[in-house]
């Protein structure tokens, strides 16, 4: 498989994305995640890489926890689900980039090297792929 290099326009204020990291969150909205660590300005994100699909899933969970009427939670889920589809369109599209990468079992660190505390280990994260500066693949610290 040939890199795709993105490139961005100077005048929408973001930087370009890097193509290797790209290529990986294509590969994690194919449905393969992965453990990765990002820097972002001046914080560290370590936690698995999941696909825009998976992510809109479990919000859809997350958020239909928060009520005692099923057709409301159902509602929801239904929700989440339909905004996951778009990454099903971006198949049909190969052309087309993705701008955020996504996070489950999310754990911050400040610029102290100190964990931020999440209180819930399913901690689900998304990010703009241009305000990346790095990243590693794998983990900080033990798995959640």
């Amino acid at each position: 498989m040939r890199p795709r290099h993105s490139s961005t326009s100077a005048n929408d204020g973001h930087q370009h994305k890097d193509w290797f990291l790209l290529s990986l969150v294509n590969i994690a909205n194919q449905g393969i995640s992965m453990a990765i660590t990002v820097h972002v300005s001046g914080f560290i994100i370590t936690g698995t890489l999941i696909s825009g699909t998976r992510y809109f899933s479990l919000m859809g969970k997350y958020f239909s926890k928060g009520t005692q009427d099923e057709a409301v939670a159902k509602g929801l889920e239904e929700t989440y689900r339909v905004y996951g589809e778009i990454y099903h369109q971006a198949d049909a599209n190969a052309h087309m980039d993705p701008s955020f990468l996504h996070l489950e079992h999310a754990r911050f660190y400040g610029p102290d090297n100190q964990q931020i505390p999440c209180g819930d280990e399913t901690f689900l994260w998304r990010g703009r792929l241009s305000d990346i500066s790095g990243f590693s693949l794998g983990a900080l610290g033990s798995k959640p």
